[in-house]
């Protein structure tokens, strides 16, 4: 990810090192080295940047999709070790059953009307 990061100006000052020598071996004056050298570092300065993001975002969506596949797998495994639970009959659920609200409505009515009675 280091390498990612420094794409810009890596790129940048490879371009411009090109530039220098290829000017240098045309015997370009002075000025006009310099002037190809700066156009050359923001160009390829602005390409760079361009690039890393280009980059970043594949790695990321890279990463986001092995975590997603990572946790769709384990979730198939829990999924089959239940049902295999479940053939077995060792289904921790199976002890539990919930009391139903209107059960509890019937039983509340008793005792509030064995209470009144009792007074």
């Amino acid at each position: 990810m280091v390498f990612v990061q420094s794409i810009p100006i890596l790129l940048a000052l490879f371009s411009a090192l090109i530039i220098s020598i290829i000017s240098i071996a045309l015997k370009v004056s002075f000025t006009t080295l310099c002037m190809r050298v700066f156009l050359t570092l923001l160009i390829f300065y602005a390409l760079g940047l361009v690039v890393r993001k280009i980059l970043v975002d594949m790695i990321s969506d890279v990463i986001i999709k092995k975590r997603q596949e990572e946790e769709e797998k384990k979730r198939k495994e829990e999924q089959a070790q239940k049902e295999k639970e479940k053939t077995e009959g060792k289904d921790t659920d199976a002890d539990f059953s919930p009391l139903e609200v209107a059960q509890l409505d019937k039983d509340e009515t008793k005792i509030i009307a064995n209470n009144n009675n009792n007074e």
